[in-house]
């Protein structure tokens, strides 16, 4: 299963990232859970990892690859403590967390995470990893792209209405000078 497959991953990823301090951002294409090309990639900026994230899925739809599993190290903050037109990285209470996005032609999304913990001097190194965290049929945005190219773009259940969705509206939306 998706399921399984992840946990794998993530359990390898966890190793490499206890011993190296770091984990490069990989791609994982799957045909019936079975891995591809590993697609190493490391994204400069944000602008560069949507436009990595469009080309993965044509690399998907060209390989027929049923599955996707992408792994990295991210930034996490609390909604609250985003300012306002910006994102975790610039949150003053952030954490930093590895990981693992696998999403499949079915629309199943999973997620697994792990927060990170560096030693106070050598930063570079990583004093623990906290527990996995797993969430099932969240909604990944980032793979929307992957998603779409299955024609599952509908799971990530995006209604105007929706609490997630007023956020994005509100936290990026222009002010009008005055208002």
């Amino acid at each position: 299963s998706l399921m399984d497959v992840a946990k794998i991953y993530f359990q390898n990823a966890r190793t490499i990232m206890l011993k190296d301090g770091y984990h490069t951002s990989i791609f994982i294409p799957l045909k019936d859970n079975r891995p591809g090309e590993l697609i190493v990639a490391q994204p400069e900026s944000r602008i560069d990892k949507y436009l990595l994230v469009r080309d993965i899925a044509h690399f998907v739809k060209r390989t027929n690859s049923n599955g996707l599993i992408h792994i990295a190290e991210a930034w996490m903050a609390a909604a609250d403590d985003i300012p306002k037109g910006k994102f975790a990285e610039h949150a003053k209470e952030r954490r930093e967390i590895l990981t693992l996005a696998a999403v499949n032609s079915d629309g199943e999304q999973i997620h697994l995470s792990a927060k990170i913990t560096r030693k106070s001097l050598k930063r570079w190194k990583v004093k623990e990893l906290a527990s996995t965290e797993t969430e099932i049929g969240g909604r990944l945005f980032s793979l929307a792209p992957v998603l779409e190219v299955w024609g599952k773009l509908d799971v990530l259940d995006l209604k105007a209405d929706d609490e997630d969705m007023k956020w994005l509206d509100q936290h990026f939306k222009d002010e009008v000078p005055g208002s």
